[in-house]
């Protein structure tokens, strides 16, 4: 553990370096370290699904059930992650470290509170939450296996995402990747020993274990690095939450709870509309969710790297810095999904034949390699909205931030692939995710050209 006055020099330090230096150097620095999180723990979920495919359909369906769950946690701990972050870098860039370090500890030590609620609520009604979450009476009892061992690491995800996020807003990705990435490296070392015959031969059950046990190591590395790197220190206790600090967090964390939220109740919603077409079906478009998320980790590292040096700006009164890094993060993160999309595009049976396994049906490949094209072309405007986003739940911009966040994800998907599916059936279902693309994105204009204007007005105050 390092000394206060030294803790307080590191964030100042990171402090005059990200409102000082060139933002393109910066955000690069800072993206670096964040894609690779993002892409690293992003395995969590695709290993599982690797080496369950291995299995069967069933198995490749029960773990694409449960992942709606798994989002739904992850919403919570973006929620006060987000919240707290955005909280802590405009109070780090207007020079309150007290507020910041409060915030912190109250951040980290509610999302575990409520990580430990789901958990005890979602063991209690176990069988009517895979009900809803969309499971067939085929797969009830592997999906329940998987999901109740889940729900036992549910307060270890929740505060581990609180914390990566956290780290984050201080300008230290470093922090963040590492505990994220061990537990994440971790994971795909477990998965094949505690999943395939030759191991502990657990098949589903594997799978779960090595993703509760790999996030528990990665939640130990995160809190330890809370005494180190400049970034704030936190004790184990419970502090309390004032109304002051209560809105805060929503006005920053809203945005990620609707957002994270929403792709929840639209991968259940997804699978219940599915079910009736068969395992098959909602096998593949399992698969196809657990490749675009793991191609969305780009343009989000990039925004989350853009994330510091806005809210540390913004809090500063360097508006000019703040549009500035904006414009700099979308057309690099442009570049990157074109590239992305590209590649989707051109090898989309490769890919989706990946997770196939020798018990796989040829559904997997019939639905999933269309559903994935299609949702390649509209990839590349998913550049702009998820920036805009990021911008405006940055600035405490509670409303812009919480319409953009669910309109992708909820607002537009659930009513397309409702619509599409009782008009196309099948087709309908691979349709749904591009539509919902195209209407988000043109939202996200209209929010940009608003906020960028804003931004420019030479009488706009200081936002501390």
């Amino acid at each position: 553990m390092i000394s206060e006055d030294r803790q307080k020099a590191l964030q100042e330090e990171k402090l005059h370096r990200i409102v000082e230096q060139p933002v393109g150097g910066l955000i690069c620095r800072l993206a670096v370290p964040t894609i690779i999180t993002m892409l690293i723990s992003s395995l969590y979920n695709l290993a599982d699904t690797f080496f369950v495919s291995k299995l069967s359909d069933g198995a490749i369906a029960a773990v694409g059930i449960v992942y709606s769950l798994v989002c739904f946690t992850q919403a919570v701990g973006y929620y006060f992650g987000q919240g707290s972050g955005n909280y802590i870098s405009r109070a780090l860039g207007s020079g309150d470290s007290h507020d910041a370090r409060e915030m912190a500890e109250i951040g980290f030590s509610y999302s575990f509170l409520c990580g430990t609620l789901i958990a005890v609520v979602g063991l209690i009604f176990l069988t009517p939450l895979c009900r809803i979450l969309g499971a067939p009476t085929e797969i009830l009892t592997e999906t329940k296996t998987y999901c109740s061992i889940i729900l036992l690491g549910t307060p270890f995800i929740v505060s581990s995402l609180t914390l990566n996020c956290q780290y984050r807003f201080q300008g230290n990705a470093f922090s963040s990747m590492l505990g994220i990435g061990v537990g994440a490296v971790l994971n795909v070392i477990l998965d094949p020993i505690f999943i395939l015959p030759w191991g502990f031969g657990l098949e589903v059950a594997g799978a779960a274990w090595a993703t509760v046990l790999s996030q528990v190591v990665g939640f130990f590395l995160l809190f330890i690095q809370s005494k180190t790197c400049g970034n704030n220190p936190l004790r184990i206790r419970v502090p309390k939450m004032t109304r002051a600090h209560f809105r805060h967090i929503n006005a920053g964390g809203l945005p990620s709870l609707f957002r994270q939220g929403f792709a929840s109740v639209s991968l259940a919603v997804l699978n219940l509309v599915a079910k009736p077409f068969g395992i098959g079906i909602v096998a593949a478009m399992s698969v196809v969710s657990r490749i675009m998320n793991t191609a969305l980790a780009l343009p989000t590292g990039l925004g989350q790297g853009f994330q510091p040096v806005c809210g540390m700006n913004y809090g500063a009164g360097q508006y000019r810095r703040v549009r500035k890094a904006f414009r700099f993060t979308v057309l690099l993160a442009l570049g990157v999904c074109v590239a992305c999309a590209a590649v989707g595009l051109i090898f989309s049976e490769q890919l989706i034949s990946v997770f196939r396994g020798q018990n796989s049906g040829p559904e997997v490949l019939t639905y999933g390699v269309p559903a994935l094209r299609y949702q390649c072309l509209t990839y590349p405007l998913l550049a702009f909205l998820i920036l805009t986003n990021m911008m405006v739940q940055t600035m405490g911009k509670a409303f812009s931030g919480t319409f953009l966040a669910v309109a992708r994800t909820g607002l537009f998907f659930i009513p397309a692939v409702l619509l599409l599916s009782h008009f196309l059936g099948r087709t309908g279902i691979l349709f749904a995710q591009p539509c919902s693309d195209l209407l988000a994105f043109a939202c996200a204009l209209a929010v940009w050209l608003r906020t960028d204007h804003e931004l420019s007005r030479p009488d706009l105050p200081r936002h501390g």
